[in-house]
């Protein structure tokens, strides 16, 4: 377990961090798989499926596009410099257009729900 990049365990009485070290500039390797999803869900039971419990009565899914922020908004934890410190990430992480219509198909057919996708149009202008 020591080995693997990014991964925070219960040890010895004690949590323990590998350290951040796997940032990629790439989300594509990323994306969830949903038919594992739904085979978790079947057989444990979406009731005791946090934080799909209530997923049945409020279907919603959500595609990220992108991982960071260009900005460096003063009151966001979100922002430019809280990614670079926090989480190493010095670009955005982006998603192929391809895995996002991937994504957003296989949420469709076999969720059945409805998709939200994260995308912002300001990172066409030019960041302050």
């Amino acid at each position: 377990m020591e080995e693997i990049p990014n991964v925070a365990y219960r040890s010895d009485g004690g949590i323990k961090f590998t350290g951040l070290k796997y940032v990629p500039a790439e989300l594509d390797e990323l994306r969830p798989k949903y038919d594992m999803v739904v085979k978790v869900l079947v057989r444990s039971g979406i009731d005791l499926s946090p934080p799909w419990s209530t997923f049945l009565k409020h279907p919603i899914a959500t595609v990220v596009t992108y991982k960071g922020c260009v900005y460096n908004c003063l009151a966001c934890g979100g922002s430019r410099y809280a990614y670079s410190v926090v989480f190493q990430r010095k670009n955005l992480g982006i998603k192929r257009l391809e895995t996002v219509f991937e994504e957003y198909r296989e949420i469709t057919e076999r969720l059945k729900a409805p998709v939200f996708l994260l995308v912002t149009s300001r990172f066409l202008e030019k960041p302050t």
